[in-house]
């Protein structure tokens, strides 16, 4: 069997193809680069289940589950909600809120300190600002009364 027919190639096409070999491996390894970065997540995402609203009243703790479920919350979002105290027999003042979960503030729309009278019921409307890092479980919130 007779040996194939070489063709010599002149320098310049031998240079021209061995520059576009390295620039299209330039390119291919750039749009990887490109789809890595893209599909970096270096958003917040918070997910709050529940919110526990603990009302300590004289050292006795009460804790009124609040079902929240929410979409998808991002860092610093200011989100509002609500619950009902009662009164009880003798009435109680609200005097405080706080967070009970590291990263979350909390506070009150409602004016503190709030007075329940006796048999009456309260909706304390609060709010919370989410963290500014992933979260994903229950909120703590605490109430004082006296």
């Amino acid at each position: 069997m007779p040996d194939p027919v070489e063709v010599p190639t002149q320098p310049p096409v031998k240079r021209a193809r061995k520059i576009a070999s390295i620039v299209a491996v330039i390119i291919i390894a750039m749009s990887f680069g490109l789809l890595y970065g893209l599909s970096m997540n270096s958003t917040v995402t918070v997910n709050v289940m529940y919110i526990n609203v603990v009302v300590t009243v004289n050292g006795a703790s009460t804790i009124i589950p609040v079902q929240f479920n929410h979409e998808t919350l991002g860092s610093g979002e200011k989100v509002y909600f609500s619950v009902d105290l009662k009164g009880g027999t003798d009435g109680l003042t609200v005097n405080a809120v706080s967070s009970g979960t590291t990263g979350f503030a909390v506070g009150s729309v409602t004016s503190i300190p709030a007075s329940i009278g006796p048999g009456s019921t309260l909706i304390l409307k609060l709010f919370f600002v989410t963290p500014n890092y992933d979260y994903a479980g229950d909120l703590t919130v605490n109430v004082s009364a006296s």
